[in-house]
């Protein structure tokens, strides 16, 4: 899923500071060497000339003589490197270095995302979740079946606890895996530790493995955001919020719980919201 635009201004701005980053620490290593190495600042300056001088040349010349200075601003970078190795620096030491070399803190290669920006997208989205720590304990890999009784059938399921739970785990590996295909909601019930919350969170990094925006929050927690905007008057922060919410799949948590609360603004927005919730892929417990 793409990131928002707030959220790719970010990441870029991340790439930016990095870029500035680069730029500041070569430019202090040239300082170094030109104080340790004078006479590499004026061979610096002669390279840059040439350099200069061939592009000319090569628009508008022959191809002779592109070759012959060419050439000599080869030798010229040559006696740069043994300078800088005879002084006791790295050859590449004036050089940038890239956080990422492959492409060179752009955020893209070959025209393509590259795998860092990949990497700052899954960071965003893990971090938007609200739930970071949470989906590192609990999660497919976590989850056990051990707490599930396997020998009484319960009479109104008509089988034990544990072919149940089997049951339950394995539609919600199917819908996290083709997500949003077939356009359904999990609605999740039953009393406090039977797993609601662990599943809930097994599916949201899931989604968020696969690039998937998620927002995990309770229903007063939704609620009193909404109302903390409208008190304050804030028109554009609440329509950028309101936005982000229903583009990005909720882990909606406690909602039956919280669905009788006196907060004045549940009443006026409750019957919408959910209105609207369910006429796309969410799930909530």
């Amino acid at each position: 899923m793409a990131l928002s635009n707030s959220q790719y201004n970010a990441v870029m701005r991340e790439y930016e500071k990095r870029q500035l980053k680069n730029r500041h620490e070569r430019d202090a290593r040239i300082a170094r060497v030109y104080q340790q190495v004078p006479q590499l600042k004026q061979l610096e300056q002669e390279i840059s000339a040439q350099a200069a001088a061939c592009a000319r040349q090569s628009l508008s010349g022959s191809l002779e003589r592109t070759k012959e200075m060419k050439a000599q601003l080869e030798e010229m970078r040559l006696r740069r490197k043994e300078l800088l190795k005879n002084s006791g620096f790295p050859e590449d030491y004036m050089e940038m270095r890239y956080t990422c070399p492959d492409c060179k803190d752009t955020g893209f290669a070959d025209g393509k995302r590259c795998h860092c920006f990949e990497r700052a997208r899954m960071r965003i989205l893990y971090a938007q979740s609200g739930i970071e720590q949470a989906l590192e304990r609990e999660n497919f890999s976590t989850f056990s079946f051990e707490w599930y009784d396997s020998r009484e059938k319960v009479p109104q399921l008509g089988m034990t606890e544990l072919d149940y739970m089997k049951l339950v785990a394995r539609r919600c590996r199917e819908f996290a895996a083709e997500f949003p295909g077939k356009g359904e909601n999990l609605l999740f019930t039953g009393s406090t530790g039977v797993g609601k919350t662990f599943l809930t969170n097994c599916i949201a990094k899931a989604l968020i493995d696969r690039g998937i925006s998620v927002i995990y929050l309770s229903s007063q927690d939704l609620f009193e955001l909404f109302l903390s905007y409208v008190e304050i008057n804030f028109q554009k922060e609440f329509i950028s919020f309101y936005f982000t919410v229903y583009k990005s799949k909720i882990l909606w948590d406690d909602f039956i719980k919280h669905e009788t609360s006196d907060c004045r603004f549940y009443s006026s927005c409750l019957h919408g919201s959910v209105r609207h919730l369910l006429r796309y892929t969410y799930f909530y417990t």
